[in-house]
């Protein structure tokens, strides 16, 4: 019988181009108030590649345009954008399907607010390719503990440290998080440099597909 293997994988910016969401929410926002493109990098910065909490960003973009409307009809509205926008990126149902044919357990690990995760988890039918999910909001804990981590094994059916994965982009939340527990771990850089020193992932690859491929290559 073939031992157990597991591939925890984040959500935002690793399975799905949350990034390609924002810019498009970004650009409804400048054209609906014809503000200069100057706007939409002060909302990326506002934005903190995600990092920065949703009230925190909410008052930014207050402070700094209006929202134009209530507090809570511009988060329906901005959720609702992002969820419309949300895509898979290429190559990744196709490898997702290639890890559960070889018979890994896959389970998302994701920060963030129940609701709004799982409307993206729904959005690009990610359901129908995972066996499950984690969503910090949900459980208490948040990436990098190792809590999220030793939680998402045991749901995946007691998988051991030694034959799990953590995959994603951030590299404190992923990677730091998924080596501090015990598993290996596979980077997907967006054409960035790996900026820790004394160690590396054990897998960086440039893409999720890619990263995927290599760890169907390691095998166990």
């Amino acid at each position: 019988m073939p031992l157990p293997r597991c591939v925890l994988i984040d959500l935002d910016d690793t399975l799905i181009d949350r990034s390609g969401a924002f810019v498009q929410w970004c650009g409804e926002f400048v054209r609906r108030r014809d503000l200069d493109q100057s706007a939409m990098a002060r909302l990326h910065d506002f934005d903190n590649r995600s990092l920065r909490s949703r009230p925190e960003f909410l008052t930014l973009v207050d402070h700094e345009y209006g929202l134009g409307s209530s507090p809570q009809e511009f988060m329906v509205d901005y959720r609702a954008t992002m969820t419309r926008n949300t895509r898979l990126y290429d190559g990744v149902s196709v490898a997702l399907t290639e890890l559960r044919n070889g018979g890994w357990k896959i389970w998302i690990v994701t920060n963030g607010e129940t609701e709004v995760q799982e409307a993206k988890i729904a959005e690009v039918d990610l359901e129908k390719m995972i066996d499950g999910w984690i969503i910090s909001e949900a459980v208490g804990m948040r990436k990098p503990s190792r809590e999220i981590f030793d939680l998402a094994r045991r749901r995946a059916g007691d998988i051991p440290e030694a034959h799990t994965w953590m995959v994603g982009d951030n590299e404190d939340a992923d990677i730091t998080g998924g080596h501090t527990a015990g598993l290996r771990t596979a980077w997907v850089s967006h054409s960035r440099r790996w900026p820790i020193d004394g160690w590396d992932p054990t897998v960086l690859r440039v893409d999720t597909a890619s990263a995927i491929a290599e760890i169907i290559a390691f095998g166990d």
